[in-house]
């Protein structure tokens, strides 16, 4: 019945447009195979319309097939049914034309709507033209950071290109930049490497060459092709006369020596007017700023160092913008000292936004409120840190920037924050669609960030152990094994905490122990954050499978620390090494917690706190406290509990083994 019926209908609607004046039909037509409301003096003018405008839009509207929106400025069907039956009643030649006449009336009266014109010269056979429009259209695109659009009209571009064209070239730079900006770093590295190897007749000049492989290098990276973006890495840096430091000593070395000359560098900054002969020296402050943002999260020594001679380089450069780049990554840099490195942080960013401000840069600004959110997550600042990480989430989405490598980080921070807050909730939330977006575009990096480290506990909160198990090997087996990266750290981080949910601490406690020298040679163990975080863990696993010894040590390092978690967690430690004094260390942590904002770890101090009380007193508050982990999004609040705070023994005197 719905065929018959819906072929009448089409017949209805054929019969009418063929009942219709030649200037009306025209009309009708040429708004149909527009696609869109297309503007009024645009549609006139391709179906020419002529001096009869006015009476032959009033008989189209009356009889119920075009309709006009925003005050008559624009026209379009009345109903995409017409739309359809319109364009089928027309011959192949006939739709080619109308299609040329539409991209001719845009071009006179809407020049500006270059997509449009692109799109209708496409299905024209004016190839050329269709070509020269597209590429205008995409390049558009990507200014106003559509980079969807962009990859689609550039593909549909370089497909009509005759072989050999040497425009293909440059789209194919172009489509790597709106691949770049989709987040797929992969594919944007294939087609930059793409351009650097297909020979011409028209070569690449050096700087291009070299450029194109930086870029190529750092969306390898970016992307979390780190064995492909690292070897390529080493080869431009090589051209450009740059050394990648092979070793960690030789990286350490390295670095010594950079920090030295930035303490005297810094106090003598000399403005630089820029002149054609630098272009060298930008492609070098380039090439260290791809290499410093593509290994920051994943090898920070080295990262470290090659950001150390980007912000030489730019202060010998003097240029606002890539100054104000080096000065936000700085503040960064100084800031993994932690709480004592917190004010020189604050005030190489306030350089950071001069520069940004001098330099008229507007996308300056998300990395720098992201690095601004960083510092303060790395100071244990957990509320400040997800309101300035989630302003630069907000600006990079405003830029068209939502899932760069920038975008992510400032994802991935917040979501550690949201855990040392407590809000298990929204990162329960978070996480899993984050993880789709990512694997969707084949970002490995946020996929292995976001199943692994803080971010895995989750799954946890679910009581879904197994489940957080198999998305971190999934994720690991994505990941090189050698050397020790910050991912190594983070998937240690997660299978031990898993070990402590289900009380099988024993293994968590080799594997720390057997990956600890890595961990200090890689560096990570130089990140105040890190650094608390790493020794609190081997603590709760030392005190799980009676190593008081090692526990000890451990809370020595967290004492000398001085910063108010690091001094919460400390205690907790003593409280289960000294059963005798355990209600008021505790206690004193407890108030640390609070005061901190980690309510997670407040409330599990709670818990323990009850249990080491007798009586009544002791059952009521071990209660609160279990409702109190439960109202955050915890399953099995005991469970959950071990992972975070170790329990306290009621025999004092049992015997110890030995660290």
């Amino acid at each position: 019945f719905r065929t018959k019926h819906a072929m009448r209908l089409d017949d209805v609607i054929v019969a009418r447009i063929e009942a219709l004046s030649p200037p009306e039909r025209r009309l009708l037509l040429a708004i149909a195979v527009a696609g869109a409301p297309i503007a009024t003096k645009a549609a006139l003018a391709a179906a020419k319309v002529g001096d009869r405008s006015f009476e032959v839009i009033q008989s189209l509207r009356v009889s119920y097939l075009l309709r006009s929106i925003n005050d008559e400025s624009r026209l379009d069907t009345w109903h995409d049914r017409i739309r359809q039956a319109a364009i089928d009643h027309l011959t192949s030649d006939g739709l080619a034309t109308l299609h040329s006449e539409l991209a001719d009336a845009l071009t006179l009266h809407e020049p500006d709507q270059v997509d449009a014109i692109a799109w209708h010269l496409g299905r024209s056979s004016q190839s050329d033209r269709a070509i020269d429009a597209m590429q205008a259209a995409a390049l558009r695109s990507i200014d106003r950071s559509a980079f969807g659009r962009a990859e689609e009209l550039l593909r549909r571009t370089i497909d009509l290109l005759p072989k050999g064209d040497r425009r293909r070239r440059e789209m194919m730079v172009s489509l790597g930049d709106a691949l770049a900006g989709l987040g797929r770093g992969s594919e944007a590295a294939a087609c930059y490497e793409d351009v650097r190897s297909t020979p011409s007749d028209a070569e690449l000049n050096t700087c291009d060459n070299h450029d194109l492989g930086r870029r190529a290098a750092e969306q390898l990276l970016r992307s979390g092709r780190v064995l492909e973006g690292t070897i390529l890495l080493r080869d431009v840096a090589r051209e450009t006369g740059i050394r990648l430091p092979l070793t960690h000593w030789g990286a350490r070395l390295a670095l010594v020596v950079l920090r030295l000359r930035i303490f005297i560098r810094s106090r003598y900054l000399k403005r630089h007017k820029l002149v054609d002969g630098h272009a060298r020296r930008l492609g070098q402050v380039d090439v260290c700023w791809s290499a410093a943002v593509g290994l920051s999260m994943i090898d920070p020594m080295r990262g470290a160092v090659f950001q150390s001679r980007h912000l030489l380089l730019a202060l010998k450069l003097g240029e606002p913008f890539r100054l104000a780049r080096a000065f936000a990554a700085e503040a960064a840099f100084v800031a993994t000292e932690g709480i004592s490195s917190a004010a020189r942080a604050r005030e190489i960013l306030a350089e950071a936004r001069q520069w940004a401000d001098e330099s008229g840069d507007r996308s300056l600004l998300g990395l720098i409120e992201f690095c601004d959110g960083l510092t303060k997550f790395l100071a244990g600042r957990w509320n400040e840190a997800a309101r300035r990480t989630a302003i630069a989430e907000t600006i990079f989405a405003e830029k068209g920037q939502a899932v760069s490598w920038e975008a992510a980080n400032a994802r991935l921070f917040s979501v550690w924050a949201y855990y040392y807050l407590g809000d298990l909730q929204r990162l329960s939330k978070r996480i899993p669609e984050l993880v789709k977006e990512a694997e969707a575009r084949g970002d490995r990096y946020t996929v292995v960030s976001l199943s692994s480290g803080l971010a895995n506990v989750a799954l946890l909160a679910a009581n879904r152990p197994s489940e957080a198990r198999e998305a971190l090997s999934s994720a690991m087996k994505m990941w090189p094994t050698q050397p020790f990266y910050f991912q190594h750290y983070w998937a240690m981080l997660s299978e031990s905490m898993i070990d402590l949910y289900e009380r099988s601490p024993r293994r968590g406690y080799e594997v720390i122990l057997s990956s600890w020298k890595h961990l200090q040679s890689s560096m990570l163990l130089r990140i105040q954050n890190v650094r608390v975080e790493a020794r609190f863990l081997r603590a709760r696993l030392a005190l799980a499978c009676e190593c008081d010894r090692d526990a000890q040590i451990q809370s020595r390092h967290l004492k000398r620390e001085r910063v108010g978690w690091a001094t919460g967690f400390s205690l907790v430690i003593e409280a289960c090494v000294d059963r005798r004094r355990s209600e008021v260390l505790l206690r004193n942590a407890l108030e640390i917690f609070e005061s901190e904002g980690m309510q997670l770890f407040a409330a599990a101090t709670k818990l323990r706190l009850g249990q080491t009380i007798d009586g009544e007193r002791g059952k009521a508050e071990s209660v609160a406290a279990f409702t109190a982990i439960a109202s955050l999004g915890v399953v099995d609040p005991e469970a959950f509990a071990e992972t975070l705070i170790p329990r306290v023994t009621n025999d004092v005197r049992r015997a110890r083994r030995r660290s």
